[in-house]
């Protein structure tokens, strides 16, 4: 099978389950473009003390801020550091062994699950302590600390990624696929990302009304100059294609074949392809079923 995606466009690869998307894109074409970068709905190799801060690295800038507002030591504000919770060691949490019942975990009764301890949360920043800062959503965060240029643009990412209402707190493992999915965008728009992308399957999990801002993540990954290949169902998704590429005809063994490469335009009409056949209807188009 030989396939073409074309440079800084928004290439869809469509077809049923098990018709050979992942093999093709995730596999074949992965070894032969070592540097492209998957995103998919896993949780980033990180420890179980991450957040939004400590994965976009604006961690340390908001130490910085808190260290150069109260005259202290930078540490203080570190939850591995000098301003952990004695007792809980900076986690917010304490296990419990509960022998036969298994383990359990209570929030500290010392800190509250603030995860610092008194001294570090006795210094202010705007009239909120290091673990009020970390119970703002990126909205309420912007409002904050929008005087910093890189917090600013890390948490601009986030709020065009559709993650305004997440906590900088909240740890990672507490994200579902899709915010998971969406973050590593909003990596990738904060750092400039420059290269190729590939997105398996990206909508699952959203609502219908989530897909529009979606979309429009991906024109901001476009705009950087970015050529993203997305694995796909959705068909509002699809009908967004500048260039597809259909698997099939069916999953399994009946699957694995090229059936289709080209333009939408092109597709629209295509007459052997159960996504072609839906994208139809989905357009209110004549001819929906060939099957």
């Amino acid at each position: 099978m030989s396939v073409k995606f074309p440079e800084n466009g928004l290439s869809l690869v469509t077809g049923v389950a098990g018709s050979g998307k992942s093999t093709l894109v995730r596999q074949l074409f992965k070894n032969k473009y070592p540097l492209s970068t998957i995103v998919d709905q896993s949780l980033p190799h990180v420890s179980n003390r991450s957040n939004i801060t400590t994965y976009l690295n604006i961690y340390n800038e908001i130490r910085k801020i808190f260290s150069r507002e109260n005259n202290v030591d930078i540490s203080l504000f570190s939850v591995t550091g000098k301003g952990a919770c004695p007792e809980c060691k900076g986690k917010g949490m304490v296990k419990l062994d509960l022998a036969y019942l298994g383990n359990s975990q209570q929030i500290c009764e010392k800190c509250q699950g603030k995860r610092f301890n008194d001294r570090a949360l006795s210094h202010q920043y705007k009239g909120k302590n290091i673990s009020e800062v970390f119970d703002l959503t990126a909205q309420e965060a912007m409002q904050l600390l929008y005087n910093n240029p890189l917090i600013k643009k890390t948490l601009d990412s986030l709020i065009k990624a559709n993650l305004s209402y997440i906590k900088l707190g909240q740890p990672l493992d507490s994200f579902s696929g899709g915010e998971l999915q969406r973050l590593k965008i909003a990596q990738m728009l904060t750092n400039k990302t420059h290269g190729i992308i590939i997105l398996d399957e990206p909508s699952t999990g959203l609502h219908e009304s989530d897909i529009d801002n979606l979309i429009v993540l991906f024109h901001e990954l476009l705009a950087e100059g970015n050529t993203l290949i997305v694995l796909e169902h959705n068909l509002s998704i699809i009908n967004q294609a500048d260039w597809i590429i259909d698997l099939g005809p069916k999953g399994g063994s009946l699957g694995g074949n090229l059936l289709f490469q080209g333009y939408p335009l092109d597709f629209i009409n295509f007459k052997e392809s159960y996504t072609a056949s839906n994208l139809r209807r989905f357009l209110g188009l004549q001819g929906g079923d060939n099957f």
